[in-house]
């Protein structure tokens, strides 16, 4: 990140990454898995992607999205079907509530896309709500063990 702009990387095989570019209301975080759900890869201007990316979940047989047009799952191909409960506590936290665990979130729930509900290219959001303005203090406190 710098003054102009804001992009998040993830490295997934040590040789396949994804990067996409965030705009400044883009609320996510990422508790050591992938916050990223479906991704258009076609959206140049906010996504830069290894090129491998689909071939090697398609090889892995862990795939999902459309390869036809360019779109993969990110969360769904490289994480699978990981519950988290880093996950869930890090969605309580944002949210103000104790309402999720692992066993009820899904990646509707955290996921960054960029791909609208008719399928097109859309901007990059999540569906992340903040209940308040989170302090530098307050992600300190998350952080914070007792």
């Amino acid at each position: 990140a710098d003054q102009n702009e804001t992009w998040f990387v993830e490295n997934l095989t040590g040789h396949t990454c994804l990067a996409l570019k965030l705009s400044s209301s883009v609320v996510f975080m990422q508790p050591n898995i992938a916050a990223m759900g479906k991704i258009d890869l076609d959206d140049t201007d906010h996504v830069v992607a290894s090129a491998n990316l689909i071939s090697v979940a398609q090889k892995a047989g862990t795939f999902v999205g459309d390869a036809a047009a360019n779109v993969i799952d990110l969360d769904a191909s490289y994480n699978g079907d990981i519950a988290s409960d880093r996950m869930a506590a890090g969605l309580n936290y944002l949210y103000g509530t104790d309402t999720f665990t692992k066993d009820n979130y899904s990646e509707t729930d955290f996921a960054i896309s960029n791909v609208g509900e008719n399928g097109a290219i859309v901007p990059v959001y999540s569906n992340i709500q903040l209940t308040k303005k989170f302090s530098v203090e307050d992600s300190i406190h998350f952080f914070q063990t007792e």
